[in-house]
């Protein structure tokens, strides 16, 4: 099984998604949704790492 780690600059990437989302689009909730989504799927990578 592998591990993910999060990279300084992808959770700075994250960080500014959601900013973007809640205060550009004035959508706090999907701000959310999408920053769950992502890391959701980057979770999925542990264990189906070598489908990608």
């Amino acid at each position: 099984m592998s591990s993910i780690h999060y990279s300084y600059e992808a959770m700075l990437d994250l960080t500014e998604i959601e900013r973007y989302i809640t205060e550009e689009l004035a959508s706090p909730k999907a701000a959310k949704n999408t920053v769950a989504k992502t890391a959701k799927h980057v979770r999925l990578l542990e264990d189906f790492w070598f489908l990608y």
